[in-house]
């Protein structure tokens, strides 16, 4: 389990510390619990990261940044992008659905 630290939970960084396939890993995954456990929570450090630096860059005032986590955190408060479909001219959309061998073509 030491090539888990640092690997930010990738197969294949963890699989080229120790000069194993990708494969190799997978099975120790469904295998070991600690393996498993150790990922997700190398994994979730990163994630942490992530989010971390991007709080920084809202602070910094990253228009961006900002209009990101409003997009994905804040659609409680109305912040949600929705697009609208429509047919040509902007008539009505019509949906046809079908299958087997009663689909209309």
């Amino acid at each position: 389990m030491s090539a888990v630290p640092g690997s930010g939970g990738f197969i294949t960084t963890i699989a080229a510390r120790v000069s194993c396939s990708r494969n190799t890993v997978y099975t120790a995954i469904e295998k070991y619990s600690t393996v498993k456990q150790a990922i997700g929570d190398e994994k979730d450090s990163l994630k942490d990261m992530a989010e971390n630096e991007l709080l920084r860059q809202i602070k910094d005032g990253n228009t961006t940044a900002t209009i990101f986590y409003l997009k994905t955190q804040a659609k409680d408060r109305g912040y949600v992008e929705r697009q609208e479909l429509t047919g040509a001219g902007g008539d009505s959309l019509i949906v046809k659905l079908g299958w087997g061998d009663n689909a209309d073509a």
